[in-house]
């Protein structure tokens, strides 16, 4: 049963990896194509929103990720505001083209700085939740491979030399049994 719960942890770690690269590539692609300010701004909120609290959710065992934790969240906890604040000002105020380009470049190339560092994160936190179980049943896991391996290296080297002793005792019972037959009758 504690096999299937670290093969079910395996498997939701991996599928975290997965989901949060192909969301942060998928919105690092979007914010670059994208010609309007505010389909950026939207896009950026719900992609911090997602990101902030899936790692507010991990529950990290080291320093570090608890370092990375804390900096995702917190980046997440600032950038949202920051983006409710600049959506109401473009929406309310014409802004001139020049600010707008500008504020559109520093927003994009500081979103995917983070988006890239998410994706860092996540890689990182996989190292960072090793539990005490995973570790000793790959241990576990690596002695097995590592004595089947033994095993079979034994066997193809001494496998002919106690064949042919096998075959030698055979045949010694089998003559055996002959004297036996030969004296009994």
């Amino acid at each position: 049963m504690e096999q299937m719960e670290d093969l079910k942890s395996d498997y939701t770690k991996v599928m975290k990896d997965a989901i949060v690269t192909m969301s942060s590539i998928v919105f690092i692609i979007n914010i670059f194509i994208s010609k309007d300010y505010i389909a950026i701004l939207m896009n950026s909120f719900t992609y911090i929103t997602s990101q902030g609290l899936t790692f507010y959710s991990l529950n990290p065992h080291s320093v570090n990720g608890k370092l990375r934790r804390k900096i995702i969240t917190y980046a997440a906890i600032w950038f949202l505001p920051v983006i409710v604040l600049l959506l109401i000002i473009t929406s309310k105020i014409e802004l001139s083209n020049f600010v707008v380009c500008i504020t559109m470049w520093v927003l994009k190339s500081v979103l995917s700085l983070l988006s890239l560092f998410i994706i860092f994160a996540s890689f990182a936190d996989n190292t960072d939740t090793v539990t005490d179980k995973e570790i000793k049943l790959k241990s576990e896991m690596k002695k097995n491979l590592q004595q089947e391996y033994d095993n079979q290296q034994e066997e193809s080297i001494y496998g002919p030399r106690n064949r042919r002793a096998s075959n030698n005792r055979k045949t010694r019972e089998f003559i055996e049994s002959g004297k036996k037959k030969k004296g009994e009758d």
